[in-house]
């Protein structure tokens, strides 16, 4: 029963950094809530292997075991609330189905380090590099079903939504990538991700700014926040030698929260 509190409690105090919902209850009403957790679900997958490398090379800022805990929770809550939700939707059930094959191994890996007070940190880096590896099984279904989503509701501007969905798993997406370099892990395929993750957030920079909701000041103020975190993400990753895993976070929280935002309100025009 204690443990449940626990678990309660750290929903309330950490779900509000890296969730859609705020008091640690998923809610989909409509298909615009569901592209929105779908679009949140792919950058989550990243923030999983950053705060697991966080957690491998020892970085305690804002208690990384609990954030990795709370996200866990996060993305099976939303499976579940997806699958019942679209139970008649055979494009969406078979997505799940592979999502959930891909991530029961990555499950696993992530509750022994949460389990283990001392972890080995040699199996850390190894279980690192199989996250790093297989965790794109899990994000191509949550893109694969956010797209037939965005598809069968509709939307006018899906060139302009998938770009601030971009700009939400970019950010995430650097960040992983930074604290895996920081962390020296032995995956000579970080700085390619980290290069296509970079040019992928420029470009969705590029296709927002160019949008229609520009003229919405609340849509351009978010814009400015995620170009502004871009370049300083972009700024510190070109230190040689020095490492700023702090200011990484906040910065890709930042883009994160900009991106979604402005998700929301491209989603919102097109109910209109």
């Amino acid at each position: 029963m204690w443990k449940k509190f626990k678990l309660v409690a750290t929903i309330v105090v950490f779900i509000g950094s890296v969730s859609l919902y705020p008091m640690g209850r998923v809610i989909i009403q409509n298909d615009r809530d569901a592209i929105r957790a779908m679009g949140a679900q792919m950058s989550h997958m990243r923030h999983l292997l950053e705060i697991y490398s966080l957690i491998g090379s020892g970085v305690s800022y804002k208690n990384p075991k609990k954030r990795l805990e709370v996200m866990i929770w996060d993305y099976e809550k939303t499976i579940e609330v997806i699958k019942k939700r679209y139970k008649n939707d055979k494009f969406i059930q078979n997505s799940l189905k592979k999502a959930q094959k891909a991530w029961i191994p990555l499950k696993k890996e992530f509750e022994e380090v949460l389990g283990d007070d001392k972890p080995n940190q040699e199996m850390i880096r190894k279980d690192a590099i199989f996250i790093h590896n297989n965790i794109r099984g899990v994000i191509k279904e949550m893109e694969a079903i956010k797209n037939h989503l965005v598809k069968i509701s509709k939307n006018r501007d899906n060139e302009i939504l998938n770009a601030a969905i971009e700009v939400a798993a970019s950010a995430r997406r650097l960040s992983a990538h930074y604290m895996m370099k920081m962390w020296r892990l032995p995956d000579p395929t970080i700085e390619k991700h980290w290069n296509k993750g970079a040019e992928i957030f420029k470009k969705s920079l590029e296709t927002l700014e160019k949008s229609k909701f520009m003229k919405n000041p609340k849509f351009a103020k978010e814009l400015a926040k995620a170009k502004k975190a871009y370049k300083y993400i972009l700024t510190i990753y070109s230190f040689k030698g020095k490492y700023m895993p702090v200011a990484i976070q906040d910065k890709a929280n930042i883009a994160y929260k900009a991106g979604m935002n402005m998700v929301k309100i491209i989603l919102n025009d097109t109910k209109k």
